[in-house]
């Protein structure tokens, strides 16, 4: 079977959405790449964004036939208002990154361990915290 790009995005959002439906604090909003489903003028809690970003590919066997793996980063940033502190950025960010990375639960997708990253400077008076997983599935 042929694997897709469109096939690895369904697979991490499967798990992104079961992901959310176990967060209790409350109901998380969730902003998936080029989706702008998030009003950050009336959004009172923190909300998660997801982005996959393809970095790398390689061949990974000779022949006719040979197959391709694409390589890249699941980045999930954890956005709170500018100004709120950490606290709710950090338990939304560890809920969500434990269930993605290293794993291969989300077939086509497998995932390294997390990175981490900040973003200091403020977007419509938000900041995020991210964490970059590395990931890759193979064509076939």
């Amino acid at each position: 079977m042929i694997v897709t790009r469109e096939m690895a995005r369904q697979a991490i959002t499967t798990r992104i959405q079961s992901l959310k439906a176990t967060f209790s604090p409350y109901a998380v909003a969730v902003e998936y790449d080029n989706m702008n489903t998030v009003n950050r003028a009336t959004q009172s809690n923190p909300f998660l964004g997801v982005t996959l970003a393809y970095i790398d590919g390689m061949q990974i066997n000779l022949g006719p036939d040979s197959q391709h793996r694409p390589m890249g980063t699941l980045v999930l940033e954890a956005w709170d208002k500018e100004g709120a502190g950490t606290a709710r950025m950090n338990a939304l960010l560890d809920h969500f990154y434990r269930g993605v990375q290293m794993t291969d639960s989300m077939a086509p997708v497998r995932t390294h361990a997390a990175r981490f990253a900040s973003k200091r400077t403020p977007e419509q008076g938000w900041i995020a915290q991210s964490a970059l997983i590395p990931f890759w599935y193979d064509s076939e």
